[in-house]
């Protein structure tokens, strides 16, 4: 899981897997959603 801002600024939690297919890596997007105050917290302090 990774933590990233959305375009508007908004701190996002994603889940992912990556690949590689003809020397090429692909990404996966498996869910995207809003971080809880928890984990913006958590995220504030670099944790």
């Amino acid at each position: 899981m990774t933590m990233g801002l959305s375009r508007n600024g908004k701190l996002l939690v994603v889940s992912h897997t990556f690949f590689e297919i003809d020397n090429e890596f692909l990404v996966c997007i498996i869910s995207a959603c809003p971080a809880t105050s928890a984990e913006r917290r958590q995220h504030k302090e670099g944790n």
